[in-house]
């Protein structure tokens, strides 16, 4: 009886935005073997256990963002979500390595400054010569600063490992958009992974960095007029591409029609995490 999405019906009437593309959940073990072993599945298009349904997702994400760029010469996007857990990480992993794999030069900038995830995503170290942080708050000269080449891919990576909750002070110089935007001189897509907006109200400032701002749905797991709020507060200067639904069920089960695969544990989930504040974000012991 939660008021959340629990698929793409119930998006398309409760919430008023762009429905972009549904990401099937993906199984978090790959057999029995790994279930004993508690192998968890990597959620990443380059894994070859990944579903067909998983990656032609990505692939559809990326198309659209290939046609906005053609048509409106969008090419930096920022994506973000209502609460942490959401999958925004790796859906923003995701696009870039598929993007790189239809030939695009991407730069990915983790701008997540209360939890940055993205070099644990994808298992690379962080040096301080990559910290894209540093460089946007002027600690770092812009000279020093070096995108970090994931593997042999076309995908590029400006990294941080530590949070910077002194953000709110740099945040919103002139200084910070015209680092971006010569980042974005080099390359043909910049995805920018954000904080989720329940973690701080300056999610909206760095939108400002982007040409379009995504937010990412979990499957029923944030109120519906929480993802509603966040729409509005995000959608200024018609700068709103739309949502993507995450982590849908990937087949018909009757208790999914209620809510329950969902809500018997990421509800509770949620519901636990509103009880805190964006403090406990911060807490370097809370791992995403």
């Amino acid at each position: 009886m939660r008021d959340t999405v629990k698929d793409e019906s119930s998006f398309n009437k409760k919430i008023g935005t762009a429905h972009i593309v549904t990401i099937r959940k993906e199984r978090k073990y790959r057999n029995l073997k790994a279930y004993l072993r508690k192998e968890k599945n990597k959620q990443l298009v380059t894994n070859v256990f990944s579903g067909f349904s998983f990656k032609e997702s990505f692939q559809k994400i990326a198309a659209k963002l290939e046609f906005m760029k053609r048509t409106n010469g969008d090419k930096i996007f920022l994506f973000t979500s209502v609460a942490a857990n959401e999958g925004k990480t790796t859906v923003s992993v995701n696009t870039a390595l598929t993007l790189a794999a239809r030939g695009k030069k991407v730069a990915l900038l983790d701008l997540d400054l209360l939890k940055p995830s993205v070099h644990t995503t994808l298992d690379v170290k962080v040096s301080d010569a990559t910290d894209v942080a540093d460089v946007l708050s002027g600690d770092l000269p812009f000279y020093e600063f070096g995108m970090k080449q994931f593997k042999s891919s076309s995908v590029y990576l400006g990294l941080n490992k530590t949070s910077h909750r002194d953000f709110t002070d740099w945040i919103n110089l002139p200084y910070v958009k015209r680092v971006v935007d010569r980042i974005a001189e080099n390359y043909d897509f910049v995805l920018i992974d954000s904080m989720p907006v329940s973690a701080s109200a300056e999610v909206a400032a760095l939108s400002r960095l982007a040409d379009k701002t995504i937010l990412i749905i979990k499957t029923d797991y944030v109120q519906t007029g929480e993802i509603n709020d966040a729409v509005l507060m995000l959608n200024y200067d018609d700068n709103f591409a739309g949502c993507i639904l995450n982590a849908a069920p990937r087949e018909f089960t009757l208790f999914g029609q209620f809510g329950e695969d969902e809500s018997s544990y990421s509800g509770k989930k949620y519901d636990a995490y509103t009880k805190y504040e964006a403090s406990h974000y911060i807490d370097d012991k809370n791992t995403d």
